[in-house]
């Protein structure tokens, strides 16, 4: 079991705030597998930027909300420096915290996902065409986690946001553009010295590759290199491919992207 301090916490004046993380390594190698496909990210980000009223709730510590069959529990015992040790409920790191959480929203908010609403694991999306219906939408996404004693953070309720930042993107009035803080993070990568670390490089430059154009060319020529077959090799060719990469990045920093209506005309 560790303690990890919290993303976003300690820094800004913010209090640090811990998080529970067990290693089940060992019991998830013998636990069969739930699989539950995660919504399309493309998607939400489409449908929120079409809409002018918008809104993003956060569940509070969403898996350890999720209660284990009581006959289950004795199957969560875990080994700490302080004894052995169950568990009630889910926790980061269980197998299937993942897929368990993602089809309890699917399962309650069903009738209204991609209607007006949109659940990515614990963000909870809210959007409308007018005031008044956001008000009433807003009321019922709170009505039914309230009916299902799920329960949000209370840090983390923005209502009627102008910039939405939410699934690595920010989504405002003129439409859906890259974080900035993922933009930094590209731009102050340092030369990878290893196939490791240069995967690392690409993952993070490929969570933004849909918002720049022609990037997928220099990324093509780091991506020969992290092959198992090849020895890592670092030479201009790939230097130059580097700094283009960075480059594409910081050109399309302001970049808005503006999703097409496809409604009929009135």
């Amino acid at each position: 079991m560790l303690l990890l301090t919290k993303p976003g916490t300690g820094v800004n004046g913010v209090p640090p705030r811990l998080r529970v993380v067990c290693d089940l390594r060992e019991r998830n190698a013998n636990t069969r597998k739930v699989t539950s496909p995660l919504p399309d990210m493309e998607g939400i980000l489409r449908r929120i930027a079409r809409r002018p009223f918008r809104s993003l709730i956060d569940g509070k510590d969403a898996y350890e909300q999720i209660r284990v069959e009581p006959e289950h529990v004795e199957r969560t015992a875990m080994t700490t420096p302080d004894g052995n040790m169950v568990s009630l409920v889910l926790q980061q790191g269980d197998c299937n915290a993942v897929a368990t959480y993602q089809s309890l929203m699917n399962h309650i908010f069903g009738p209204h996902i991609g209607v007006f609403m949109d659940v990515y694991l614990d963000d909870i999306a809210i959007y409308s065409d007018t005031m008044e219906d956001h008000v009433r939408h807003v009321r019922l996404v709170i009505d039914i986690l309230k009916r299902e004693q799920l329960y949000l953070s209370a840090s983390k309720l923005n209502f009627l946001c102008r910039g939405m930042k939410i699934l690595g993107r920010i989504v405002d009035d003129h439409g859906i553009r890259m974080d900035p803080d993922k933009v930094d993070s590209v731009l102050n990568w340092k030369t990878p010295t290893n196939k490791e670390l240069l995967r690392g490089f690409l993952g993070s430059v490929g969570y933004l590759a849909d918002d720049i154009a022609t990037i997928r060319i220099p990324m093509g020529i780091l991506t020969a290199l992290t092959g198992s077959e090849v020895s890592f090799k670092w030479e201009y060719t790939q230097q130059r491919a580097f700094d283009e990469i960075k480059r594409l990045v910081h050109s399309h920093r302001e970049h808005h992207r503006v999703p097409l209506d496809y409604s009929p005309q009135v």
